[in-house]
């Protein structure tokens, strides 16, 4: 690996402590096509350390030669111009994310260092007021919250109270319907019973009938026989 990349790399992860600004001037000396507008001639990149290296672009050399990604390079590149703009940023040691946030919510980016401190204690203020507001209405959020549970803790109750007595009624209810259902069956099986005896004794009563009949069929039988014997002729 040439020294080149071997300084890029050393530089590389130490965002926070400014070292990727010093990554970046070493792009501007070494590679300066790189910070310009537009797409880099296929002759830089192949007259240049990227082409030496046996890559054909600078996304190549980042991916194969450093191990890094193109996305942070390109939040690099857009921190590092405002960073050439605005030199006292140096000073600062910001991270490259710090510097990109700084300049979105800025109209007016602030040109010296008197300025960037005015608008970083006005930021602070309106974050105060923001983290403020936000807890007075989660302060609000919860007093509701805990309103409807209460409410709902009461319903609650109040629906239980109803149920359960709901309930008993219908036990009663069934209950008594058991016992009336069973009296109505046993007050039938008594009828039953009874018919059923009194029928049996009128059976009895007409075989009795039946046999005095069949003999006195048989007796008259018996009779016709004997008058036809000694009937005259």
């Amino acid at each position: 690996m040439s020294e080149l990349a071997n300084s890029l790399r050393s530089l590389l992860g130490a965002e926070s402590s400014g070292e990727w600004v010093r990554f970046m001037d070493k792009i501007a000396v070494e590679l300066p096509f790189l910070l310009k507008r537009g797409r880099p001639t296929a002759a830089a990149i192949s007259d240049s350390e990227i082409g030496t290296a046996g890559c054909k672009s600078w996304s190549d050399y980042i991916e194969a030669k450093l191990n890094w990604n193109t996305s942070t390079w390109r939040a690099w590149q857009r921190a590092y111009t405002v960073v050439s703009e605005f030199p006292y940023l140096r000073e600062l040691e910001l991270s490259a994310s710090a510097v990109n946030a700084l300049k979105a919510k800025s109209d007016q980016f602030p040109p010296d260092l008197s300025a960037y401190n005015a608008l970083r204690a006005e930021m602070e203020v309106n974050a105060d007021k923001t983290r403020s507001n936000s807890l007075t209405a989660l302060k609000q959020h919860v007093q509701s919250l805990e309103q409807d549970l209460n409410t709902l803790s009461n319903e609650s109750a109040v629906y239980k109270a109803s149920a359960s007595k709901e309930i008993t009624m219908l036990r009663s209810e069934l209950s008594a319907l058991k016992e009336k259902s069973l009296s109505e069956i046993s007050a039938v099986k008594d009828e039953s019973l009874k018919a059923k005896t009194k029928l049996t004794k009128a059976l009895k009563g007409k075989d009795s009938d039946l046999s005095a009949l069949r003999g006195r069929i048989s007796r008259f039988n018996a009779l016709s026989f004997i008058k036809r014997v000694f009937a005259t002729p």
